[in-house]
């Protein structure tokens, strides 16, 4: 199968934001999986227009991370319906949709379905049988190092009008920068060792974190509620990505101090990341009480970690975490 990428000089929020204007047409609707959950496409939607409302008009509904409200979403939009977008897995409760029957759905609607699979990497899931586009980063595991910014976005070739939607796409994205593809090309040979080794790490960092006392909560790829929505997709069962999201027991901020991890707000790279991730996307929310009630309703804890799992010795990342967490 030929699939001609298209690289993007954004990286996959931006290419997203195009690629949504590049569907819709004056007073369509894009349905987006979920609030909280299509953080980056949400926060470049925002940057874009402070309404969050898309180019030319088209206004965006966002609905719980639920195939049937998706489905009551998607027919309240009726004839006005452009298309949906999602990640696969979310960011960043690392959640995942039933996406064949998101698929069938949408396209039973006449509508388009976007999919960004970036927080576990294209080489860990294969989500393009299910979609119209698929966009992803390339700043993430292809770039393992963490000093490019790109992105790339696939047309699904069997689709119904897949040659009017590339150049459609074409037409709404810029071309990556010379030296950011050079970069590229520097690193992207160890894209697939990179993710066989953080595949293997994280497993063992949910195998730890699933047994101490001082982890509350825990999220990853193979947690139950959408385990099994995710081995649909993932190339194979030991495909589970470096993404671990988790709270702690006691106070945040004690916990976070003590560890000697990197921090950032990165992930997919070498190097194993930590961050307070609802404080860097949603600071807004956090700081003000009916912030906090919207993020309690939507299931999220302010306190929540995304810890992007590296390629360093385990035992090294193991016993960062187990000098930190409480007991």
């Amino acid at each position: 199968m030929r699939l001609n990428p298209i690289l993007n000089i954004s990286g996959v929020a931006v290419a997203a934001l195009a690629i949504t204007s590049a569907l819709a047409q004056p007073a369509d609707e894009v349905v987006a999986l979920e609030r909280f959950e299509v953080t980056t496409t949400l926060d470049s939607y925002r940057t874009a227009d402070a309404d969050a409302t898309l180019k030319q008009g088209t206004p965006l509904r966002v609905t719980p991370f639920s195939v049937a409200v998706a489905n009551a979403a998607i027919a309240a939009a009726g004839d006005r319906l452009a298309g949906l977008v999602t990640e696969a897995p979310t960011n960043p409760l690392v959640q995942t949709a039933d996406l064949p029957a998101v698929s069938a759905r949408i396209h039973a609607a006449q509508g388009r379905l976007i999919i960004d699979p970036s927080l576990v990497s294209a080489h860990n899931v294969d989500v393009l049988p299910h979609a119209d586009l698929v966009v992803t980063s390339l700043t993430k595991y292809a770039s393992a190092e963490g000093d490019t910014i790109a992105g790339v976005s696939v047309i699904n070739p069997d689709g119904p009008d897949a040659d009017w939607l590339r150049t459609r796409v074409a037409r709404y994205t810029d071309p990556i920068y010379r030296r950011d593809l050079q970069r590229l090309a520097a690193q992207i040979g160890d894209y697939a060792s990179i993710v066989a080794q953080t595949n293997a790490n994280t497993a063992a960092v949910v195998d730890f974190l699933r047994q101490h006392p001082g982890v509350k909560n825990l999220f990853w790829s193979l947690r139950p509620a959408s385990r099994d929505n995710y081995l649909k997709i993932a190339r194979d069962a030991d495909h589970i990505g470096s993404i671990i999201s988790f709270t702690v027991h006691g106070e945040l901020a004690a916990f976070y101090d003590r560890l000697t991890l990197a921090k950032g707000p990165s992930f997919g790279m070498r190097t194993t990341l930590i961050c307070p991730f609802i404080y860097l996307a949603h600071y807004d929310l956090v700081t003000s009480e009916n912030g906090r009630a919207q993020l309690a309703a939507a299931g999220i804890d302010p306190e929540l970690l995304r810890l992007s799992v590296g390629t360093e010795p385990i035992a090294d990342i193991l016993a960062a975490l187990d000098a930190a967490l409480p007991r």
